[in-house]
């Protein structure tokens, strides 16, 4: 093997390593976290911010607003290193034409919780287009890059360019969890319950 492939192979295991003790890091920090820390009592908000700047990656925005509107709130210290935010889209287009959205993905796996299209969103690979009609809601929890991976247990990448079910990935546990966030009334009852269930 001559030098410039030796230094290849070193460099691909080396980031290999480093991504697993990341993962391995991770998910060391969140099993601390729950030993440490109680769940916060279902419903009830906790001290999460909201999100100031706009969203990146959603063509046309400006021209969007007209149809839904986009809020986010941080997750608490104790996901802040596996969750970047949550986020919310209502719509009410009742006795309006539907609209159609476009966005730019993110190397990011979502949670969404929403009637009837509820699922894990794994890293997408191309454009995303949703059509928005009637009225609705949609609730999504943003991994950051390579936060999903404690909860999967298995490489990110077997969910790419596809949407699994939740309990494919947490059980009935996970049914119950968007059977819960349907019903939240708001924004703070949504974090909250989403927050509660990902320390429990």
């Amino acid at each position: 093997m001559n030098v410039p492939v030796a230094l290849l192979v070193v460099s691909a295991i080396v980031s290999i390593t480093s991504a697993t003790s990341v993962a391995q890091m991770m998910l060391g920090r969140l099993v601390q976290t729950r030993r440490r820390r109680p769940p916060p009592e279902r419903g009830r908000s906790t001290p999460m911010g909201a999100v100031e700047e706009g969203p990146r990656g959603v063509l046309g925005l400006r021209a969007g607003q007209r149809s839904f509107e986009v809020t986010r709130r941080r997750p608490g210290a104790g996901l802040a290193e596996l969750v970047e935010h949550y986020w919310t889209v209502r719509w009410d287009l009742t006795g309006r034409d539907p609209h159609t959205q476009h966005t730019l993905p993110h190397p990011s796996v979502h949670l969404v919780a929403e009637r009837d299209r509820s699922g894990i969103m794994g890293v997408l690979t191309g454009r995303f287009t949703r059509e928005l009609e009637g009225q609705g809601r949609a609730f999504g929890i943003k991994f950051r890059p390579a936060g999903f991976h404690p909860f999967l247990g298995a490489p990110v990448s077997t969910l790419t360019d596809r949407r699994a079910p939740v309990a494919e990935v947490f059980g009935p546990a996970g049914d119950d969890l968007v059977a819960d966030l349907l019903a939240a009334p708001g924004d703070p009852e949504l974090a909250a319950t989403a927050e509660a269930f990902l320390l429990a």
